[in-house]
């Protein structure tokens, strides 16, 4: 898990420019944007940004985030994101907080050792 604070994220508000500009150098392509109260509003994947021909704001092409307890093992975390086809989840800490965002990619290496090639 990567806690919040350490990860890269947008507003909801943030423009199409803006949005590429962050994910230019990284190498992901999901970013979660934060509403004005710092909760993730959705998960926003670069390829839908890139496939709107309108040039429509980022925030129309986000989902809803996928929220996850943080002490679910995890192979049931990796089963309730198959099941909801998402690639990015966020982890609640005990109190309900969103503490922190995980990844497929995340949950299988705890399973099967590190992947270098993703």
């Amino acid at each position: 898990m990567m806690p919040l604070g350490e990860a890269i994220t947008a507003p909801v508000g943030v423009t199409r420019d803006r949005l590429i500009e962050l994910m230019r150098d990284r190498d992901f392509s999901r970013l979660p944007l934060l509403n004005s109260d710092g909760w993730v509003a959705g998960i926003i994947d670069i390829y839908d940004i890139f496939a709107d021909g309108e040039l429509a704001p980022p925030a129309r092409h986000m989902t809803p985030p996928l929220l996850l307890e943080g002490s679910l093992h995890v192979n049931d975390a990796l089963y309730r994101m198959q099941r909801g086809r998402v690639g990015m989840a966020i982890i609640l800490d005990a109190a309900g907080r969103h503490a922190g965002m995980i990844t497929t990619k995340d949950l299988l290496e705890e399973i099967v050792g590190e992947l270098q090639a993703w």
